[in-house]
């Protein structure tokens, strides 16, 4: 009987990928970095060794978190707030992804930062980065969710502050409202201060020039039964010339994150918007994140191109007509699924 011949990653481009694909669907994805880094110490950045380490670290990683290091107004606006609160306080970081904001409350004075981050292969490169820095001494990183620590064994008590940075685009989707109560109610002490101490969804009319598009009939052909398929947001960077506000913004939801009380996981909530000149598609949808009453982060239409979180467009399920009637905005969330919608308002 043949035995299959052993792949030989060192030397093998093609055995590299195999086996570094193979190691990234199994149950320690985690190996995979040390894979790369044996590969990479022998052939350097020399191609396609360095091309195929990329295709293997990122296969599971989310490519936003390369934006978010490159959004300079997100990460100043996060270290002033950690400058402001993180001094010989024990910290918690949920979500850490690169560990950069650890490293920023271990930098500010913090007594110890824990950080926790759910992607394996995450974890053990935020360790890495951490060392990088010479700050393991002062923070400890585990490579599961914030759910599954335990403030005696893992957070030597509970912490006094809890920075996390798990929004997304529509504020929830990331499960930042179970999350942010399970560590609130678990894992901090009684006076724990939460950053952000707020989250808004925020919401204006706008008009985005014909970007989304949702085709009823495609060479002639009838596809509208195919758009259940289709995602009915469209998403737009902030700083998008073609993307028009066409009323003032406005609040939809907001969450405070540091009330004693549960935070409400579903919820819902209209807005009577007054349009301003010019046609109206639908609405766009954007975050604000508010550290204290003088710090905030907002992700606007016609904000820096550097801002990393999109502007959702939703398009209204029929034509607005173009009038001075007001258009109702509407909202519904759960937990970490959020719904926007507009209509018409009667006459």
């Amino acid at each position: 009987m043949n035995r299959p011949q052993a792949l030989e990653p060192l030397n093998n481009p093609s055995d590299f990928l195999e086996m570094g694909l193979q190691i990234i669907k199994s149950d320690k994805p985690q190996l995979a970095v040390a894979l790369v880094d044996k590969v990479l110490a022998r052939h350097g950045k020399a191609q396609p060794w360095a091309g195929i380490a990329s295709i293997i670290m990122n296969e599971t990683v989310p490519e936003f978190h390369g934006f978010m290091l490159r959004d300079f107004i997100r990460n100043r606006t996060y270290r002033r707030a950690i400058e402001r609160f993180a001094k010989d306080r024990v910290v918690l970081d949920i979500g850490t992804g690169s560990g950069l904001l650890a490293m920023m409350a271990a930098r500010a004075g913090a007594a110890h930062v824990y950080a926790c981050e759910v992607n394996p292969i995450l974890a053990a490169s935020a360790q890495s980065v951490v060392d990088a820095n010479d700050l393991s001494d002062k923070i400890t990183i585990y490579a599961k969710h914030s759910a599954k620590l335990d403030a005696l064994s893992d957070l030597g008590g509970g912490v006094d502050l809890v920075v996390s940075e798990i929004f997304s685009d529509s504020l929830l989707s990331e499960g930042v409202l179970p999350s942010l109560d399970h560590a609130r109610n678990h894992l901090c002490r009684p006076d724990a201060v939460m950053l952000p101490d707020q989250a808004s969804i925020m919401v204006g009319l706008a008009d985005f020039h014909g970007e989304p598009a949702h085709p009823e009939t495609v060479e002639g052909f009838d596809v509208s039964r195919f758009q259940r398929h289709m995602n009915t947001v469209e998403h737009s960077a902030a700083s998008n010339t073609k993307l028009s506000l066409r009323s003032e913004p406005a609040e939809l939801f907001r969450f405070n994150f540091n009330m004693k009380t549960p935070q409400a996981q579903t919820g819902q909530n209209e807005l009577i918007l007054e349009r301003r000149e010019g046609h109206v598609q639908g609405v766009a949808q954007w975050i604000r994140l508010q550290f204290a009453p003088d710090l905030t982060y907002e992700n606007q239409p016609g904000g820096d191109a550097c801002l990393h979180w999109q502007i959702n467009l939703i398009e209204a399920q029929s034509a607005l007509p173009d009038n001075d009637n007001p258009i109702r905005v509407g909202g519904w969330y759960s937990k970490a699924s959020p719904l926007i919608w507009c209509e018409t308002t009667p006459p």
